[in-house]
């Protein structure tokens, strides 16, 4: 009879607790009759004297700071779990995320409307469209970075397959191989960071890694792996030297992307919003005249400084310096001649030189092993 009696005040209680979650808050009160209506409604009939010694466990067991307003007759619950404006925050990430599908949105919306107050519920019905969310729940970042986590808590190795998206009828996803007959990676990871917009996994270096001298990623980009698997194995936690070379100087940038100069930009008014939009808020903007404004910025004056400028079209024109300005001329009639005469400027990589920077081995081009110390024998 005890252990009945005990279970019988131990769902009494779970009861009590959700009932003042789900209406009680540092701004909104329960009365005593209507907690008594409640428990009445779920088969657990109480007197005055049971509730105030159920309201002291709950906040002697739970922690839960229940105050009680003499004027107003009701209990106020100081500390819950969320405030209604932390979930609409919650709500507000999960529903504009691009890491999750369609299913896991609702599935997660569900959730966080079960946490707010009753009357609180409908004001969190935020359907916000999301062109750019992934569709299938085999392709859920998320899944793949709990997946990491787990590994990373427990130190252990993960395997996985690794790929590239290619422009092949039917297939859009090419793996590289580690091997002649294997393309799963086993690596010893080491820490997620997000940037840009994107999960990379780093991972730390060791004797074993299956890469070769010219496939030396700093990190791996989540989204493309695929398959993750935590093995058995504790991982290494010895970074060995990464050997990245220097390929890119300060010379062969100006080659590639112009040379850095001080620009100036003239923008039509009515485009203030989209300027500081793209070019960031801290962009100072400085009135030219009635119709225009201009903004001043250092780079470097080649063909992405031209296409940033072409997506404002006949809105914005280079004022200075005259290179950027000639520049500009010269970028836009490369581009006349290519839909005129299919004619490609001499600066745009032909299919072999795109082939060496992006296909498997040659993601850094190729090195003299001699001048970074590697023995041809020792590979």
């Amino acid at each position: 009879m005890a252990n009945k009696g005990n279970y019988y005040i131990g769902i009494r209680l779970l009861l009590l607790k959700q009932f003042l979650e789900y209406n009680a808050g540092p701004n909104r009160y329960v009365t005593r009759k209507q907690i008594e209506k409640f428990l009445k409604e779920k088969g657990f009939p109480v007197e005055k004297k049971t509730i105030y010694a159920d309201l002291a466990v709950l906040g002697r067991v739970f922690d839960m700071q229940i105050d009680y307003d003499e004027h107003k007759k009701g209990y106020y619950l100081l500390n819950p779990s969320f405030n209604p404006y932390e979930l609409r925050l919650l709500m507000d990430c999960v529903q504009t995320s691009t890491l999750i599908t369609d299913d896991e949105v609702k599935s997660l919306t569900t959730k966080i409307k079960r946490m707010a107050y009753e009357d609180d519920r409908n004001s969190l019905d935020r359907t916000v469209t999301v062109n750019s969310r992934i569709n299938r729940a085999e392709d859920s970042i998320l899944r793949k970075v709990d997946i990491i986590h787990q590994a990373l808590q427990h130190k252990r190795k993960i395997s996985f397959r690794y790929f590239k998206y290619v422009a092949e009828r039917g297939q859009h996803r090419e793996y590289y191989a580690t091997s002649e007959l294997d393309d799963r990676f086993i690596i010893n990871p080491k820490r997620l960071v997000w940037d840009d917009g994107s999960y990379f996994l780093e991972f730390y270096r060791t004797d074993n890694d299956d890469f070769t001298p010219f496939f030396c990623p700093v990190s791996f980009e989540v989204e493309r792996m695929s398959d993750i698997q935590i093995l058995s194995e504790i991982r290494d936690a010895i970074e060995m030297p990464h050997i990245k070379p220097n390929l890119i100087t300060p010379e062969v940038m100006d080659m590639m992307f112009g040379k850095e100069h001080i620009v100036t930009i003239r923008f039509r008014n009515n485009f203030v919003q989209e300027v500081l939009d793209f070019f960031g808020n801290d962009t100072i903007t400085i009135p030219l005249d009635d119709n225009h404004f201009t903004i001043t910025l250092r780079d470097r004056c080649g063909p992405e400084l031209y296409m940033k400028i072409l997506t404002f079209g006949c809105y914005a024109k280079i004022l200075s310096p005259q290179s950027a300005v000639d520049g500009m001329n010269s970028y836009i009639r490369d581009m006349t001649q290519l839909y005129s005469s299919d004619a490609e400027p001499y600066y745009v990589l032909s299919q072999q030189e795109l082939d060496d920077i992006y296909i498997d081995d040659d993601e850094y081009p190729p090195v003299d092993l001699v001048d970074l110390g590697i023995d041809e024998e020792d590979i």
